[in-house]
């Protein structure tokens, strides 16, 4: 795939995750307990959470096209990745149980939930992006 795609694809998965996260987080932030200061739910630590998420998706997709060449095999190797990555990272909202860092003061179980849903939401859109058909990019 070549770099120009798979930047588009970048920018949108990043604009796509971005519009839908935002919002959410803002939500969970008022839902969930936690202090307005929490972290992981504010602005601006979501929209690096979706911008990185979206460009590591790419990165991935990227370096699976180069060892590849097969769609359906990079396609599945692809998507595996992406389940098992993403349940990895709820290890960073489930840390936050035992952390002594007053900057996470005040967490609550239904806030690592929902970090834990973003996380999903970044990776799944990110890689609806990537697996779309290769014709409909123009």
């Amino acid at each position: 795939m070549p770099f120009p795609e798979i930047f588009s694809r970048f920018a949108i998965a990043a604009v796509l995750t971005t519009c839908f996260c935002v919002p959410l987080g803002l939500a969970l932030l008022r839902v969930t307990g936690v202090p307005p200061t929490y972290p992981p739910l504010l602005p601006q630590q979501i929209l690096s959470g979706t911008v990185g998420g979206a460009l590591l998706v790419s990165l991935g997709y990227w370096l699976l096209c180069a060892l590849f060449p097969d769609k359906r095999t990079r396609h599945a190797v692809f998507l595996s990745l992406a389940v098992i990555l993403c349940l990895t990272s709820f290890q960073l909202a489930a840390r936050l149980s035992y952390t002594q860092s007053p900057r996470f003061a005040g967490v609550t179980l239904a806030a690592q939930i929902g970090q834990c849903v973003l996380h999903t939401l970044v990776v799944f859109l990110s890689v609806i992006c990537f697996l779309t058909d290769d014709s409909a990019w123009g």
